[in-house]
């Protein structure tokens, strides 16, 4: 009886298997049931949510990708048509602003849909693409091509695909950003921010290391990393520095200021929090002489250790630049390890393209920065690659990677490497040889690697992709003119010199209006942080897409106008 036992127990086990199977099967078949019912409901929700009920009013169609979507927003009523909607009715206008964004689209796809998605009421078209054309290389679309029935989902309807192997995508490579998923064209533009903490840790090492080898080899960095002097906070008043900063980032401006002034009367001439009455003032537009004039006599004064750092800050924050960049140059005579000094000079001949100051400048501003602001290193890092012409490919490769390694930004790495690619300064032989670093975790030298991928079609001539896009303009601007609406083109809220330059060539052209929104993102970017107006993979968030819509609202409400 004691052999007969297993022998009788293995059939039942062999049996088991079946079972399970079934049963995992019949799981994932109502898993991927349960996921398109949801995604019927959001195609419905969004569709909804896009667009305006009042049906006989002048329209607005919003094409575009991600930037149009939304993606950022923490609802869809965030997103920039449905702030461009607010601000236009606000001017008075009754009018409809739709939202046919969609992630990851490219002219091409945009073109395709847009006859579907216009009507009888739509005015103006509000235009956002070229982004996804840099690096999706879309073929140009033939006039036999645009005349045939399409077969693209528009934005807002239901599109099948399989979501069952999406979700689990999502589970073990993406991160979230945003109200909503990205689909898989676009999921890798997202910040890495799924990474554990052993791979942040390691990350952050390896890219400091290679700034480290990089400094060295420049004569940047001498031996040890110096120790940097900042600006000195008030132990006792951190919990309302906190509170200040939260209610700042939330747009609760006058708030801050009177926070701000409660803790003066409070602690008495503290430069600390007389710098921040001069930022929150700033921000409103308001005077900032008056404080800034007793933080200056702080800072000439008694407690000029104490004070000076922060009446730099303060100037660079009122946008008194010429002052500040002065003020900072005097005191890293004194105090060659100012940090706050350093990263004043470094922004102020950054923004007056003045290079070499500004190489000078990241050279000592980067080992001050340690490993305290990987974020800010890492955006140092790009800018420097984007105006030094003497560096060579391999060190072009290490610095991008270096700046990948502190902050994990897909998007922006991905803009960085393929602009350095097309104007010849590295190869991806030579990101590969880079990432051959041992120091690199896995997990982040396989996202590289995936950048690296599609990147393929850069060796193909630069204007290729920017005569298509703009041929693709042009042909959008045709339909609009064939519905009587106007085409206004729309730029990003980050300077892409290429798309840009593709999106005014076909303005030129066409004679329609271009309306720049970097300019109002670097003057808002004078006074806020950028994690104020950006998510940390480069879209926009609430108050960023709040600041596209004031910036286009006013060309779409002169083209209502006519």
């Amino acid at each position: 009886m004691s052999e007969a036992t297993p022998h009788r127990a293995g059939p039942r086990g062999r049996r088991r298997w079946p079972k399970a199977f079934a049963a995992l099967l019949l799981f994932f078949v109502a898993l991927e049931v349960v996921l398109q019912i949801g995604a019927l409901l959001m195609a419905g929700t969004t569709a909804q949510a896009n667009t305006s009920n009042n049906g006989d009013s002048p329209a607005v169609l919003c094409i575009g990708d991600s930037f149009t979507f939304g993606i950022g927003t923490t609802s869809p009523h965030r997103s920039y048509p449905s702030r461009l909607e607010t601000e236009l009715r606000e001017r008075g206008l009754d009018v409809r602003v739709t939202n046919a964004g969609k992630p990851g689209q490219n002219s091409r796809e945009a073109l395709l849909r847009l006859r579907r998605q216009l009507t009888d009421r739509t005015k103006v078209i509000c235009a956002l693409l070229g982004t996804n054309d840099s690096w999706s290389r879309p073929a140009a679309l033939t006039a036999a091509e645009l005349a045939e029935p399409m077969d693209v989902a528009d934005a807002g309807t239901f599109e099948w695909k399989w979501r069952t192997g999406r979700l689990l995508a999502v589970l073990f490579r993406f991160s979230f950003g945003s109200w909503n998923a990205e689909p898989e064209s676009t999921a890798a533009s997202s910040a890495g921010q799924d990474l554990g903490a052993a791979d942040t840790t390691a990350a952050t090492a390896a890219g400091f290391a290679l700034l480290i080898e990089h400094g060295l080899e420049f004569g940047w960095i001498r031996g040890q990393l110096p120790a940097a002097v900042t600006r000195p906070r008030d132990p006792a008043t951190q919990d309302s520095a906190r509170e200040f900063w939260a209610l700042l980032t939330a747009e609760r401006d006058e708030e801050a200021v009177a926070l701000a002034e409660r803790v003066l009367a409070q602690r008495g001439e503290s430069a600390e929090w007389l710098a921040r009455v001069v930022r929150a003032q700033a921000r409103l537009g308001r005077p900032t002489a008056a404080a800034l004039a007793k933080l200056a006599a702080l800072a000439n004064g008694s407690q000029a250790d104490a004070a000076i750092d922060w009446y730099i800050w303060a100037l660079g924050q009122a946008r008194r630049e010429a002052e500040a960049l002065a003020a900072a140059r005097a005191r890293v005579q004194t105090e060659p390890n100012s940090l706050t000094a350093w990263l004043v000079i470094t922004r102020v001949t950054f923004d007056a393209d003045d290079r070499p100051a500004f190489r000078r400048a990241v050279a000592r501003t980067l080992p001050l920065l340690g490993t305290t602001a990987a974020e800010r290193s890492a955006w140092f890092v790009r800018d420097l690659v984007s105006v030094t012409p003497d560096f060579t490919a391999p060190q072009v490769a290490r610095l991008l990677v270096a700046a990948y390694l502190l902050h994990p930004d897909e998007l922006n790495t991905h803009m960085t490497v393929a602009r350095a690619v097309r104007r010849g300064k590295v190869s991806r032989s030579d990101f590969e040889a880079a990432l051959l670093d041992a120091r690199i975790p896995t997990a982040l030298r396989d996202r590289l690697n995936g950048i690296l991928a599609r990147l393929d079609s850069l060796g193909a001539p630069t204007a290729n992709w920017q005569r298509v896009l703009q041929d693709h303009l042009v042909a959008i601007e045709a339909l609009a003119r064939e519905a009587g609406a106007e085409l206004v083109l729309i730029g990003y809220p980050r300077h892409l010199q290429d798309v840009e330059a593709a999106q005014r060539a076909a303005a030129e052209q066409l004679g329609v209006r271009h309306i720049s929104v970097y300019p109002a993102f670097d003057e808002a970017l004078r006074t806020r942080q950028r994690h104020e107006l950006f998510i940390p993979d480069g879209h926009c968030n609430d108050a960023g897409y709040a600041i596209v819509a004031r910036v286009v609202a006013g060309a779409v409400a002169e083209a209502l106008s006519r």
